[in-house]
């Protein structure tokens, strides 16, 4: 049986923004005690925007941030090649090794050529002319290199022998894979607004998890087998300065895995951070959200099982609203073509003002409230779920933001029954909440924030199990790593957070005691 693993913090992190200079500075602060969908979308928020650069500009800055120790540019397509800066820049070539010229290592043409992606430093490199032409603009994967090879085998061009993908692709050297792997992690977190319009075999055209499938899990995998390195660490500094941005999956080794991985239902801190690839089972690349599934972890199957609206994995409430007819709302379009009528479901919702729109729900009108109430329920009492939805307003000016959230059998982080969120006109959002029951039978209320022009769009309510720690806590913080707690008597009446660190017994909220997750009033 899979072991539920506690992310435990063993060790306070330093990371440097300048080599030997000042720490992060509350750069990332915006995108703490977030995971998942809403993890990425922070992270995206904190990297954005960033100075945009001309084209030209590019060279000048390539030339500083993929050079040799002896001075040449450092070439991540070829291991033959002795490049001398400027004066090896693109020309005619007929051969590996005649001239460098600037990579866009996420192809320009899957954006269209479109700014600030077309100038965006963390995935422009330098790279040989001639194996960049072979590789043109095909998705990166695993092959044989049928169709080409580089000098040494170093980079590979054929039919891709990756699960879940035949047609043809790049494969650069190992010692690549995992910096190319956090880069397309960095473009599709970047710009997740924007992929919705791009074309590429390993995007699944949604802003998560952004990736395909098959994409995902060799991504996952380059990243855990190929781990941050100090050159790329000196790049990501240099393109801060260059650009004013970082690439957080850089920073912070292993955060992939907070968002698509196997830790998507734990919360990573990032003022105290330590990478989970120690932590993870296999490659980290098992169970990665399905494609295409909407914002929320787990993807969904329209419905399927005994879950209202559709199953997700590992999850023991989802409603995709996939059902639904209309046409606005998940499309992007916010005003028309929402279907009159309640949206066709199945269990016990109870709801006021519901209209079907595309694979979501809208509720409420100009004139009046709308509400959603999930069926119930049936969960374990004192256990701690996480809940997450997408929610958009409408776009009208002057319309309420405020969604309304409620439990009936238990309680937010903060032992409250009730709080709220404020919506994105126009767009969806994924957002995240810990739940912890307090009876055996919960129900979600959603509603309306003002009486009148609060309209809310509503699609991908999933609740899921929560992974940290349930029953199975089995390592202390402190002291020896192996001990049991429920086997050391100096441990057993210590108390310990989600995040694995010593807290004052009487403190109120969700603590660890004795291996099993209690709630403090």
């Amino acid at each position: 049986m899979k072991k539920i693993l506690l992310y435990i913090i063993i060790l306070q992190c330093a990371f440097v923004r300048y080599a030997g200079a000042q720490v992060f500075d509350g750069y990332y602060n915006d995108a703490n005690g977030k995971t998942g969908a809403a993890l990425k979308s922070a992270l995206a928020k904190v990297i954005n925007p960033h100075t945009q650069l001309e084209y030209p500009e590019v060279w000048g800055a390539i030339e500083k941030l993929d050079v040799r120790g002896d001075g040449k540019m450092l070439d991540r397509y070829s291991n033959t090649t002795n490049f001398v800066p400027v004066s090896d820049r693109a020309g005619n070539y007929s051969g590996e090794g005649d001239v460098y010229n600037r990579e866009h290592s996420f192809p320009k043409s899957w954006f269209h050529d479109g700014y600030p992606m077309y100038t965006d430093l963390v995935h422009m490199i330098a790279s040989d002319g001639f194996v960049n032409g072979m590789r043109s603009n095909h998705p990166f994967g695993e092959t044989n290199g049928d169709s080409y090879k580089s000098n040494n085998g170093y980079s590979k061009l054929g039919s891709c022998t990756t699960e879940g993908y035949s047609g043809t692709v790049f494969e650069p050297a190992d010692e690549w894979k995992g910096d190319f792997a956090r880069i397309y992690f960095y473009m599709v977190t970047s710009y997740e607004d924007q992929i919705a319009g791009w074309d590429s075999d390993m995007l699944d055209k949604k802003s998560y998890p952004g990736l395909s499938t098959w994409a995902l899990k060799m991504l996952l995998r380059w990243a855990k087998n190929d781990p941050v390195s100090e050159v790329e660490k000196k790049r990501n500094n240099g393109v801060e300065e260059e650009q004013g941005n970082r690439n957080p999956f850089v920073d912070f080794e292993g955060l992939e895995q907070f968002i698509w991985g196997q830790f998507r239902d734990s919360i990573p801190d990032l003022n105290n951070y330590k990478s989970v690839y120690a932590l993870i089972e296999g490659d980290g690349s098992e169970n990665v959200p399905d494609s295409p599934g909407g914002d929320t972890p787990g993807g969904d199957t329209p419905g399927g099982g005994d879950n209202p609206g559709g199953d997700v994995t590992g999850a023991i409430f989802s409603e995709t609203f996939d059902n639904c007819n209309g046409t606005g709302g998940n499309d992007g379009s916010w005003s028309g073509g929402i279907a009159d009528g309640k949206f066709v479901t199945t269990g016990s919702w109870s709801t006021t003002k519901e209209y079907g729109a595309n694979q979501c729900a809208r509720f409420g009108t100009s004139s009046a409230a709308g509400s959603a109430t999930t069926p119930s329920i049936t969960v374990t009492s004192d256990n701690t779920y996480i809940l997450t939805f997408r929610a958009g307003a409408w776009s009208s000016s002057g319309e309420n933001t405020t969604l309304n959230l409620s439990l009936s059998g238990g309680v937010f982080e903060g032992s409250n029954e009730e709080t709220t969120v404020t919506l994105e006109k126009g767009a969806f959002k994924s957002y995240t909440f810990n739940i912890t029951a307090t009876s055996p039978v919960l129900r979600i209320t959603f509603a309306s924030g003002g009486t009148k022009n609060s309209r809310f769009f509503l699609d991908d309510v999933i609740l899921k199990s929560s992974t940290t720690g349930i029953g199975n806590v089995n390592r202390a913080v402190e002291g020896p790593s192996a001990r049991r707690v429920d086997r050391t008597s100096s441990l057993r009446d210590t108390h310990y957070d989600l995040m694995g660190r010593k807290v004052d017994k009487t403190m109120k909220g969700i603590h660890i005691y004795q291996g099993k997750k209690v709630l403090k009033r």
